[in-house]
């Protein structure tokens, strides 16, 4: 009996140690692969990408794919070599690696620490972008006014107008008002700006006064687009980039 303990417990040390050894192995070897893995995984070229931002309740839907969701914009971005990115909390940290910033009829104002932050993003070369009706301006009006813009209460409704040589389709548009004399023109109806564009510092800032303007009823979902508009979101992201 006692012979057949110590050949059990013999045993059992046995299996135990094999466990342990061969969980040594596997840990060392996936070590091994996780640091060949860093060691020669290739560098990814950095990308240019656009913050649209979610940090102030804007106004569109997070859904996907519905009449006010933005993933026709994100497409149109995409296309147009910006990777479109979520912007769930704001930071200054977080706006310095963009190249642009959306910003679509929030209903909570930027604090005067962040429209600074923007401020600084602008002039150093950032592209804002800013689409707000009148009715919904009101989160809007003191980032607007650092750059010299607001939107008058004149409604506008739906249209089409012409764009340069692109028709464009607004669907609830109001008039855009700038101080700037060197801001230009990009679109208009009866002799109302509907989207304007001005360089600050080494950047630009392109504000539109429709706050449906980049929804997927008014730009593109999955049964088809209007072609005037993915025409105008490249010609204007071209203007903003300085391209």
């Amino acid at each position: 009996l006692v012979a057949a303990v110590i050949s059990l417990r013999r045993v059992r040390g046995s299996v135990f140690a094999s466990l342990f050894l061969l969980a040594g192995l596997t840990a060392g070897q996936w070590m091994t692969e996780y640091r060949s893995e860093q060691l020669f995984r290739p560098a990814l070229p950095a990308l240019d990408f656009a913050w649209i931002d979610q940090s102030h309740t804007e106004r569109y839907t997070d859904s996907s794919w519905n009449d006010h969701s933005v993933n026709g914009f994100e497409l149109n971005l995409m296309r147009n070599g910006l990777l479109p990115l979520r912007l769930r909390e704001f930071s200054e940290a977080r706006l310095d690696k963009a190249q642009a910033l959306v910003v679509i009829a929030p209903a909570r104002p930027f604090s005067l620490r962040e429209t600074a932050a923007v401020k600084k993003f602008v002039s150093a070369g950032g592209a804002l972008i800013v689409s707000c009706g009148y009715e919904e301006s009101e989160g809007s009006h003191g980032l607007l006014e650092a750059f010299g813009f607001s939107i008058a209460g004149v409604p506008l409704s739906q249209f089409n107008t012409l764009c340069g040589s692109d028709t464009v389709r607004f669907d609830e548009a109001w008039p855009v008002e700038y101080r700037d004399k060197d801001a230009e023109v990009l679109c208009e109806q009866w002799n109302f700006p509907v989207a304007v564009l001005t360089r600050i510092g080494d950047g630009a800032v392109l504000v539109i006064g429709d706050s449906n303007f980049f929804v997927n009823r008014n730009l593109e979902d999955l049964e088809g687009a209007y072609p005037g508009n993915v025409q105008f979101i490249a010609h204007a992201l071209r203007k903003l980039r300085g391209m």
